[in-house]
Parts: structure tokens; sequence; C-alpha cells
């Protein structure tokens, strides 16, 4: 299944970019795994019960149904055993890893909308170290701070910021689980972050209607801002992100990779940011071994952040960056026998 599944993702896009058919491709996965563990659970406590209910009673087995029961339960306990052993021995070898930076997703949602200066604000007295935001290009050449160029989930507008000036769309309405905000323009949002000290992480987010002085513009505008050593810059768009880092080596780049199979591809940037599904501990060596760093994206449950916390990632992108803290205080402190007893019995179950 997950052959077929992935090479009929690549034929009907070969580039990898259409993200409708990956989410399709890593929910099929993601059920194919559930559908394994819960056959191997079920069969055997079937077989498990019907050799009690055998025994109990007497009844009669001819030594070739006793081999042939007894053989598949083995085997479907090898196969159950296995997977849960290797995935204790992993727990119980992870360390806590004080250096990952934590970074705050569009600033923090819970407190207010994502990519607002209220979120950003509040982002800080969480004291995350990052707060990552996202940039789109309108129709007159400037950027703002927004996540969807479709206006009508937190405006309820239906247009597109890449179709409005700039002064159509600074300033609008922006509604999220009953916080208020507006839209504002990466120059006002880079200044409060330089005033608040705060390190960012800016995520371009082209639309296909850019012209082609997109990435000189953004450029010039981070240059001007003053904030070129407090940011890194990344992009799902490889053309984009190789833009900047040829424009200016000195900006700290980093290409975002939303399903990845085997080994990354060495770009010459300086991070790459990965999500969950994606992440294998041996890609945190990879990424290490090319002298870059890596960043997994969007680490929300506390099971989750606990387990990446102790893994050799360099950052740990997160909504819940009140979890996150809590975990770090947790994992800062040494354990008793029990305590690591917990964290062993807890992903598992």
């Amino acid at each position: 299944m997950f052959l077929l599944s992935i090479v009929l993702a690549l034929i009907l896009d070969n580039n990898g970019s259409n993200l409708f058919l990956e989410s399709l491709l890593l929910t099929l996965i993601n059920g194919c795994i559930f559908a394994t563990n819960l056959f191997v659970k079920i069969g055997i406590f079937h077989l498990l019960i019907q050799n009690m209910q055998s025994f109990s009673n007497n009844l009669p087995l001819q030594n070739v149904q006793k081999k042939r029961k007894f053989a598949s339960l083995a085997l479907l306990f090898m196969v159950f055993a296995s997977f849960y052993l290797g995935e204790t021995y992993q727990l119980a070898t992870l360390e806590y890893n004080p250096k990952i930076k934590i970074v705050g997703h569009r600033g923090y949602v819970a407190k207010a909308v994502e990519n607002s200066v209220e979120g950003l604000r509040v982002a800080k007295k969480m004291k995350a170290n990052y707060v990552e935001l996202d940039l789109l290009y309108t129709k007159d050449h400037q950027f703002v701070v927004m996540h969807d160029n479709d206006l009508k989930r937190l405006v309820g507008l239906d247009k597109k910021v890449s179709d409005l000036p700039a002064n159509k769309v600074i300033g609008l309405k922006i509604k999220q689980d009953g916080h208020t905000s507006k839209i504002v323009s990466m120059k006002d949002y880079l200044k409060i972050a330089k005033q608040l000290q705060m390190h960012l992480i800016l995520e371009l987010k082209p639309t296909g209607n850019e012209d082609s002085s997109y990435v000189i513009r953004f450029v010039n505008e981070l240059k001007k801002s003053g904030m070129e050593n407090q940011v890194k810059i990344m992009s799902l768009d490889l053309p984009t992100i190789l833009a900047v880092e040829k424009l200016d080596p000195d900006l700290d780049t980093g290409y975002v990779i939303p399903i990845q199979f085997g080994k990354l591809p060495n770009e010459p940037v300086d991070f790459y940011a990965i999500e969950d599904f994606s992440y294998r501990p041996q890609l945190a060596e990879e990424v290490h071994q090319m002298n870059k760093k890596l960043f997994v994206w969007t680490i929300n449950s506390p099971d989750k952040i606990r387990y990446y916390l102790q893994t050799p990632i360099d950052g740990l992108i997160t909504d819940e960056l009140k979890t996150t803290n809590q975990t770090k205080n947790e994992l800062g402190h040494d354990k008793s026998y029990i305590d690591r007893l917990l964290d062993l019995i807890q992903p598992l179950q």
C-alpha cells in the first residue's frame, strides 16, 4: 500500500507540491499503520482466547493444528513485541536536549490571532526563542504578514491578498477563536520585533503572481529593518529560497519540506524544516553531517513535545508554548526511576 500510494502520488504530481495529494498520501499511510497495529493486537488476542478455550475444555487437537496455532501465535507475538521493543528502546535512550530552539508557530495562537502583533508580544512573554510568521506579496509589490492568500478565513472577505494593493489589505480586521487584531505590513512587524529583541523565522509564501523583483524587494526591505542578523528565512518554494541565498549568502535560509522519503537533498541552504511524519533520527544526523540544522513542525501534543525535546533536532515549531515550557522544566530536572518509567509508558498508550 505504501509503495502503490507513493508511486501514484509521484505520477499525479512529480514535483511534490500539491498539498491535497500530500495530505491524502499522509492520511493513507497513517491509516495503513493504524490498521496494521490494530490487526496484530486483535490477532494476538483472538489466538490467545481460542487456545485458552481449547485447553480449558480439553478439546482434542491434532498435533498439526496445535503447531499451526502456536506458530501463528508466536509470529504475531514477535511482530507485536518487536514493534514495541524498538519503540521502547528508542524512548529509553533519549536524553533531554536543552539546545533546541522553541519557535512560536505564527506567534502564540492560544492567546492571539495568528500572525498578529499581539501574538508576537505574547510569544515573547512565553520566552519563545523565535516566532515564525508568513509573508504574502500584494499587487503593488508590498509584503504583509498573513498566511492565507484568500482573506475569507480570517477576514470574511472573498478576495485574495495578491489581487489587492497593500493599502486595501493592511489594517483589515482579522478574527480567530475569540481574538481580534489587524493585518500589518512586514515593515511594521519587524519594527516591533526589533524593539522586543525577538528573533524571527520569516516564511515566504509565493502565490505565482510575483514579479521578477520579488526576492530583491524582500531582501532590501529586510535590510532596511536592520533585522537581517536576527531572522531566518524559509520557504516551501525551493527556487525562491535559493534565489534569496544566491542574492545574499550571509542570510540564514531554510527549505520547508512537507513530506520526505529517503535522504534529504543537499541544497545550498542553512537549515531544513520538515513535518512530524517525515522525521527520523537518521535525518537529524544527515543534516548535521551536511553542517546544517533541522527544525520540525508543527508539534502540539504533549507526548510529541516531550519526545522531540529529547531528540537531536535544532528547533521545535509549536502552537503550544505553555506546554512546551512546562515539559522543558520537567525534563531539565533529574529523574527518579518512576519518572523515567512513566516517560516510557505514556507514549505507548
